[in-house]
């Protein structure tokens, strides 16, 4: 005996159409290959995987006629069902289907269609316990279809998560990660007489510290270039000044001697023994 659905393959997800975020709606099943002895069939949907003992029954139906051989999607919520027969009580305490709704992570659903050799005297609004204890002693085939089910509200919420989680990851990462000192950088430390090697190792672990240490480095590079924009605007004065001379050949062009006064200027001394 087979048993199957149009709305899910064995082994595979269930439409959130017959779940608790969907519709919850049964889903539309049939079967083949019943034995020609079978006289009732009984159709039980169980969750293994909830977090309670024995798991979680979610369809009680029993006494389907010997002729039947399917279920229509959306089977009415009622004790008796004409055509196919009666339906007892899910683990929520409620007559008929109620979908899946796992509390957590992804769960399987079993559909088990036992065929039996006789109906079993049973009222309706039967518990899983007294149908299981009533067929005990009639199946003479079974067939089985398993789907699974995770909540997708509860995915979503776990890719919220994960992507957060890795945001932050990535964030610590980068806040702990020290920059490499450029070779000017260095220079000017050792000048001022710190060693980069026991900076990083005072500052391991304490992203504060390194958060400091990369922004006197950006201070560094600004001090750099700096300097070489104060070199080259005194470069450009003195070129200035000796064009400037050139073109008034009025105004003598002073040259430095040895004392580091212009040349017509003489040392102090000098002047003293002139006078």
């Amino acid at each position: 005996m087979r048993l199957t659905s149009p709305a899910f393959s064995p082994e595979n997800p269930i439409p959130r159409r017959f779940t608790c975020e969907g519709e919850n709606v049964n889903p539309e099943l049939s079967w083949q290959d019943a034995p020609p002895a079978a006289k009732a069939f009984v159709l039980i949907v169980h969750d293994p995987d909830a977090p309670r003992a024995g798991g979680y029954t979610h369809w009680v139906l029993y006494n389907l006629p010997a002729q039947a051989n399917r279920i229509p999607e959306n089977l009415p919520r009622q004790e008796t069902v004409p055509g196919f027969g009666l339906q007892g009580k899910n683990d929520a305490g409620k007559i008929g289907y109620t979908g899946p709704c796992p509390p957590s992570g992804q769960h399987r659903y079993f559909f088990r269609l036992s065929a039996l050799d006789r109906e079993i005297s049973i009222a309706p609004g039967a518990t899983l316990k007294e149908v299981a204890e009533a067929m005990s002693k009639h199946v003479i085939d079974r067939a089985e279809l398993m789907g699974t089910y995770a909540r997708q509200s509860e995915q979503a919420a776990r890719q919220q998560q994960t992507s957060t989680t890795l945001q932050s990851q990535k964030s610590e990462l980068q806040d702990e990660r020290s920059p490499e000192l450029r070779g000017e950088e260095r220079a000017q430390l050792d000048e001022l007489g710190s060693d980069p090697g026991q900076v990083g190792s005072a500052s391991a672990g304490q992203s504060g510290d390194t958060q400091r240490l990369s922004n006197n480095a950006d201070m560094n590079e600004e001090s750099v270039a700096e300097l070489a924009e104060t070199e080259q605007s005194l470069e450009s004065a003195a070129v200035s000044g000796v064009e400037d001379a050139a073109d008034h050949p009025e105004r003598p062009v002073h040259t430095h001697n040895e004392y580091g006064r212009p040349d017509d200027v003489p040392p102090k001394r000098d002047r003293d023994e002139a006078a």
